[in-house]
């Protein structure tokens, strides 16, 4: 036996323990990075933090759609960020409903359109019109009482409400193809819509603001269910909103978070920056009310209530936990935004309280203007680990390249009984996809909790406004 080529069997395995050394040393200091001590760029360059994809990504963005000929919405390049684009998915996932209030225009787009691969610029099934009424500026879907997906269609400068069966097939103007039509004529009556079971009977009711009527704005509440024409000035209830608390902001139904069988009602004053809590089946469900009798008042910082959402309880108290956003303040980052975890239990005690008490945990944007919190949405499990995640929209938000993409972020937890600080940048608690091109804004509204594609994992949609487009990440895409 030849020993000639040991030296070179010495070096080969000496280079080999190098190397093994090296890899373990590497291991090593990956497990000793602490994820929560580096900004943006810097978890992004440590495999281990990394939480920012980009929805070019073809294997991670799944299905988008283009509304710059089907809804009437012409060139984005020149009305980037006028008016919104309100949306929601239908119940169970089986399509999405699109709204160009500016053009009084919404379309209905089927599962199968929602497939991936498909045309980006492929028409609704379902097209509604009408002229001046703002149709869409609010677009909530559900099911009505006889179990047929609806979607219920704010159009404020008509003072009108309509709820119009989602399933069918065809273009129609809104009022002809509605199945319930509910108005006061005035006020901007239907600028936000929310749906729940009020006043505990059984059957869901309507939520809907007026900024404009009287003074200082009021909200709506009309008990179902509906149908033909319902005279709400007549039938329905009015809160009527004070010198202080104007509805202008988010307006939610919170389900029934006490248990006692009717829905709780969420209404934010982001020019007041508070929110207040109407617990369900009190009496604001049956006469005249104004918001200083609301049931709880919570007062924030910022822009605070410009959006809300109800999320599972992240403070194990039995209890529901509340997310506020207030995408105009400046804690960390000038314009950043803040996103607001408070304490269910606490808020559902009552009083006027301050979200300073009853916060159980921030997250801030991470960048100037990133505006933190625009949307909020309760999500499903999107990544098959067992947890629902909360859904954030950052239209300002900038990609890894400091382009002004937008941005959403799916949270599975604050962390609020962790080690790590219950005050955090959104990168250090999410997963994120920024948005295709500068100006893009991706976030400006988000929607989630359906399985679309029947795979046991639950989609996210965001609008990025700034391209006139729904983008619709699918389940596993963000983990």
């Amino acid at each position: 036996m030849s020993y000639r080529h040991a030296p070179l069997l010495w070096s080969a395995l000496s280079v080999g323990c190098i190397e093994a050394d090296k890899s373990g040393l590497q291991q090593q200091q990956e497990a000793e990075v602490d994820c929560s001590k580096l900004d943006q760029k810097q978890r992004e360059a440590e495999p281990k933090c990394q939480t920012l994809a980009s929805a070019t990504s073809g294997s991670r963005l799944v299905r988008r759609i283009v509304f710059t000929d089907s809804i009437g919405i012409d060139d984005p390049g020149e009305s980037r960020g006028e008016g919104p684009i309100p949306f929601d998915f239908l119940p169970d996932g089986a399509g999405v409903a699109v709204a160009n209030p500016v053009g009084d225009t919404v379309g209905v787009w089927d599962r199968d359109a929602l497939a991936p691969g498909g045309d980006e610029h492929v028409s609704p099934g379902l097209l509604l019109t009408e002229g001046g009424v703002a149709l869409g500026s609010a677009v909530r879907s559900t099911t009505d009482s006889t179990g047929q997906n609806v979607v219920v269609l704010g159009a404020p400068v008509g003072g009108v409400v309509l709820v119009v069966p989602a399933d069918e097939a065809g273009s129609y103007g809104a009022f002809e193809a509605a199945s319930a039509e509910i108005a006061t004529g005035m006020g901007a009556f239907g600028t936000a819509v929310a749906w729940g079971d009020f006043d505990g009977d059984g059957h869901d009711d309507l939520a809907t603001t007026a900024p404009e009527d009287g003074t200082d704005g009021a909200v709506w509440v009309m008990a179902g269910p509906f149908n033909g024409l319902v005279n709400a000035t007549a039938d329905g209830v009015r809160i009527g909103g004070t010198a202080d608390l104007r509805p202008d902001g988010a307006l939610e139904s919170a389900g029934d978070l006490d248990g006692d069988g009717a829905d709780e009602l969420l209404v934010g004053f982001p020019d007041a920056g508070a929110l207040a809590v109407l617990h369900g089946a009190g009496a604001w469900t049956t006469g005249a009310a104004d918001f200083d009798s609301a049931d709880a008042q919570v007062a924030g910082d910022g822009d605070f209530g410009r959006a809300v959402a109800v999320w599972s309880d992240q403070n194990d108290d039995g209890v529901a936990d509340l997310v506020v956003g207030a995408p105009g303040d400046s804690s960390r980052e000038s314009g950043g935004g803040t996103v607001w975890l408070l304490d269910g239990g606490s808020v559902l005690e009552g009083g006027s309280l301050s979200a300073q008490d009853t916060v159980l945990a921030r997250v801030f944007g991470e960048a100037t203007d990133a505006a933190l919190g625009t949307a909020l949405a309760a999500g499903g499990d999107s990544d098959g680990d067992g947890t629902a995640e909360l859904i954030v929209g950052a239209p300002g938000a900038a990609d890894l390249d400091d382009v002004e993409t937008g941005a959403v972020y799916t949270v599975e937890t604050f962390d609020v009984a962790g080690d790590v600080e219950h005050e955090s940048w959104v990168g250090i608690r999410g997963h994120g996809v920024s948005g295709r091109a500068d100006g893009s804004q991706l976030g400006t509204r988000v929607r989630g909790g359906v399985d679309i594609d029947g795979d046991g994992l639950f989609e996210v949609g965001a609008i990025a406004r700034g391209e006139s487009a729904l983008e619709v990440i699918y389940g596993g895409a963000l983990d």
